[in-house]
C-alpha cells in the first residue's frame, strides 16, 4: 500500500509539474498576444494622428475651416499593466483599448464622410473657378500697372473721365491670355480699343483685352482658362504699349485688381 500510494503521489506530482509548464507556455503565449496587441494599436494610433493633422492641414488650407468641427477627437492612450490578473483579463474580458480602437474606427468613417464631401467640393469648385476670370491677363506674369480703374485725367483730352479697366505696359508682342474659359463673343477692330478680344464667361462675366497687336483667336471659338488670345500692342487710342484690361459683370465694369488677386485655395 505505501509504495502504491507513493507512486499515486509522484504521478500527482509529475501531472501537477506538466500541468504549470503547461500553463506557465500559455501566460507567455497570453503575454506575446497582448504585447502584439498593444504595440499595433498604438502604431495605429500614431498613424491616425498623422492622418488627422495632415487633414486639418488641407481643411485650414481652403475656405472651409469648420469643416471637421463636429468630429470629436479621443485621445487614445493605450498601457500594459504586466501582472498576471491583468494578463487574464485581457484574454477573458474585453479590455478598454478595444472600446478605443473601435473609438478609432467610427472616427475614421466619420472622416472618411468628410474627406467624400471635401472631394466633392474641390472637384466642384474647379468647375466654378475655370469660369472666373482669376489670373493675370499676361502669359509671363509680367507688365506693370500704369492706369487704374475709375475715374483719371484723360491722357488725351486732359478732362476726368471714367476708366472702364486697368491699363498693363509691357514689351509689345507679348501673350495675352484668356482669364477664364469662356467664348470669344467679338475679335477684331472696335474704335478707341483697336485691336480687341472680348470673352463671354459663365456667371454673367466677361473680359475685355483691347489695344492689340495680334489677335489669335475669332468670334465663336471657345477658349481655356490661360489660352494666348492675342499680343501686347498700341492700336486704337493709345499713348504707349500696354494692354487695356476690363471685367464686367452682367453690363457693369468692375475693377479688375481683386480679381487678380483672388485666393482660390
Amino acid at each position: 500500500i505505501v509504495v502504491i500510494t507513493s507512486v499515486v503521489a509522484v504521478s500527482n506530482r509529475k501531472m501537477t509539474d506538466q500541468k504549470v509548464v503547461r500553463l506557465e507556455k500559455q501566460n507567455e503565449i497570453k503575454d506575446q498576444y497582448i504585447n502584439n496587441f498593444i504595440n499595433n494599436a498604438n502604431l495605429l494610433k500614431d498613424r491616425f494622428a498623422s492622418f488627422r493633422s495632415d487633414v486639418n492641414k488641407i481643411f485650414s488650407l481652403t475656405t472651409l475651416q469648420n469643416f471637421g468641427e463636429e468630429i470629436k477627437y479621443p485621445e487614445v492612450e493605450i498601457q500594459k499593466d504586466n501582472t498576471r490578473n491583468s494578463v487574464d483579463d485581457v484574454i477573458y474580458t474585453k479590455p478598454k483599448e478595444i472600446d478605443e480602437l473601435y473609438r478609432l474606427r467610427k472616427e475614421i468613417e466619420i472622416y472618411k464622410i468628410q474627406m467624400q464631401k471635401f472631394a466633392s467640393f474641390v472637384e466642384n469648385s474647379k468647375e466654378v473657378i475655370r469660369y472666373i476670370p482669376s489670373i493675370w491677363p499676361l502669359r509671363d506674369g509680367g507688365g506693370h500697372i500704369t492706369s487704374t480703374f475709375g475715374y483719371r485725367r484723360d491722357p488725351f483730352m486732359n478732362t476726368a473721365k471714367f476708366h472702364s479697366g486697368i491699363d498693363i505696359a509691357h514689351w509689345p508682342g507679348t501673350p495675352v491670355i484668356a482669364t477664364a474659359d469662356g467664348v470669344v463673343s467679338f475679335a477684331g477692330w472696335s474704335g478707341g480699343y483697336g485691336k480687341v478680344v472680348k470673352i463671354t464667361h459663365k456667371y454673367g462675366f466677361t473680359t475685355v483685352y483691347g489695344h492689340l497687336m495680334s489677335i489669335f483667336v475669332s468670334e465663336g471659338q471657345f477658349v481655356r482658362k490661360g489660352q494666348i488670345i492675342g499680343a501686347v500692342g498700341m492700336s486704337g487710342r493709345a499713348t504707349g504699349y500696354h494692354l487695356h484690361y476690363e471685367v464686367r459683370i452682367g453690363t457693369d465694369f468692375v475693377d479688375p485688381i481683386p480679381y487678380l488677386s483672388i485666393k482660390l485655395f
